[in-house]
């Protein structure tokens, strides 16, 4: 189905209708793309059951008042308008599920979290949380991730990870300019970010070497990593070469190779 504006994107609204669960060939989609991290999975139905298990997804998570729906249609709405100014051809659908409850999204990331593909983008959260005013934001920085998936193919690893936060986040920053940049993009101070970033640079980066994506994104109490110190240092590097670089229209900026981002940090 089409969103309600008329948009060519596809909006798969579960928390509207709970038996959209049943339909397993909406979820064929994941099958292909979850395989490329996890080529132990066999089907579909494992691909759902990976995704219920990723994302904390609650099946029986539907909303029903008529007020809060529209809350949420209104703030999908927002997302596509902005996403596709900038970038008119993306047809990325966008599925949205209901989240039990978890107390490190609520507590620290509105309730809401995401993830994103090539050929999808999953927003999920939970309805009783914050999520008013953030919806798009979310919906916004997951599509910025499939398009720069899809333009610039950065295959997973951790500089193309930090760098492509860092990306979404400077884009939010841009197309939502009344509203205070996401608190993971700004929580590591400059003095924390320099002193650890010289620590990260001893990893091979920019030959794709991989170190611990939870410790160095998240944090480590046990090796003295600010918490969002991955988010952070992704958000620094690009919004500083993004000021170098502002008159370049985002269907251009978003290509910008990983490794000229950081050779210019």
């Amino acid at each position: 189905m089409l969103n309600p504006t008329g948009n060519k994107m596809k909006v798969r609204n579960f928390i509207r209708d709970k038996n959209l669960w049943n339909d397993e060939s909406l979820f064929t989609i994941f099958e292909s793309e979850l395989k490329k991290e996890n080529p132990s999975i066999q089907n579909t139905m494992e691909a759902i059951s990976t995704l219920k298990h990723m994302c904390s997804l609650d099946p029986e998570i539907e909303i029903r008042d008529k007020h809060i729906l529209c809350k949420v249609d209104l703030e999908i709405n927002r997302a596509i308008d902005i996403i596709t100014k900038d970038f008119p051809s993306i047809s990325v659908p966008i599925y949205i599920f209901g989240m039990s409850k978890d107390s490190f999204k609520i507590q620290m990331m509105n309730g809401i979290g995401g993830f994103a593909f090539q050929k999808a983008s999953i927003i999920y959260f939970a309805p009783d949380a914050n999520w008013q005013g953030h919806l798009s934001r979310a919906i916004v920085h997951e599509l910025n991730h499939a398009v720069r998936i899809i333009h610039a193919n950065p295959y997973l690893n951790f500089l193309n990870w930090l760098t492509s936060e860092g990306m979404a986040e400077v884009y939010i920053d841009e197309r939502f300019p009344s509203e205070p940049s996401s608190k993971w993009a700004t929580h590591v101070s400059p003095s924390d970010l320099k002193i650890f970033y010289e620590k990260l640079i001893k990893f091979d980066l920019v030959n794709g070497f991989f170190p611990n994506s939870s410790e160095w994104f998240y944090g480590s109490d046990e090796l003295g990593i600010p918490g969002w110190f991955g988010y952070s240092l992704g958000y620094d590097m690009v919004k500083k070469y993004r000021m170098k670089n502002k008159d370049v229209l985002w269907s251009d900026f978003i290509k910008t190779d990983s490794h000229t981002l950081i050779k210019n940090y």
